[in-house]
């Protein structure tokens, strides 16, 4: 059981080409926290989510993960090219010991996993991620506007589904309701740099 922060952030910066993202930007992440990041567009939000998950590399800093640790990350725009259906994308990297959960979720998210990767929708993708991630035995999940495409229902679903999860999270929304009835814990990404508060939403777009 990990009694420390799951993701520590020391000193990060990060620069594509001469533009700075992020300069010495510091954040910790404790099993249990329920994180709603916040900032406005074009602040680096999706990026951090990349940098928690390793997908990009700082240029300067130190990323430390506790041992055995399992991110689960859904991004916006899932790459699900190599894959011939939605259930063949999902299907691929979860124990066995989930695959039941599979069908259910996809019932309750409102999406058909036979359909063939190369007729889905933007939509139906996001939503096999979804599937996938929720679906995974992961410890911390980062999750990229994950109530886009999604009807009433599914959004409920979704948010009684994280509520009694005892994993981690880090979420990115426009949704306000969604956060403020999720989430426990506030990061503003401002200027480079991330900023803690308990409470509030206000400033971002």
């Amino acid at each position: 059981m990990v009694t420390g922060p799951q993701i520590s952030l020391k000193n990060i910066s990060l620069s594509f080409g001469k533009e700075p993202v992020f300069e010495k930007l510091n954040l910790l992440i404790h099993p249990r926290d329920r994180i709603a990041l916040v900032g406005r567009n074009g602040s680096g939000k999706s990026t951090l989510l990349k940098v928690l998950q390793g997908l990009v590399v700082q240029d300067d800093g130190e990323r430390m993960v506790s041992k055995r640790l399992s991110i689960g990350y859904m991004e916006q725009d899932p790459n699900l090219s190599k894959y011939t259906t939605l259930f063949d994308y999902v299907y691929s990297g979860v124990s066995e010991s989930n695959l039941h959960l599979i069908e259910m979720i996809g019932r309750n998210l409102g999406i058909d996993l036979e359909v063939y990767v190369s007729e889905s929708s933007g939509g139906e993708r996001r939503r096999a991620a979804l599937t996938k991630l929720i679906a995974g035995d992961h410890d911390l999940m980062l999750l990229d506007e994950p109530t886009n495409h999604l009807d009433v229902e599914a959004i409920e679903w979704l948010e009684t589904e994280l509520k009694n999860s005892s994993k981690s999270f880090v979420i990115i929304s426009h949704d306000r309701t969604f956060l403020s009835n999720l989430t426990n814990d506030t990061v503003w990404i401002d200027r480079g740099k991330a900023r803690r508060c308990s409470v509030g939403f206000g400033g971002f777009e």
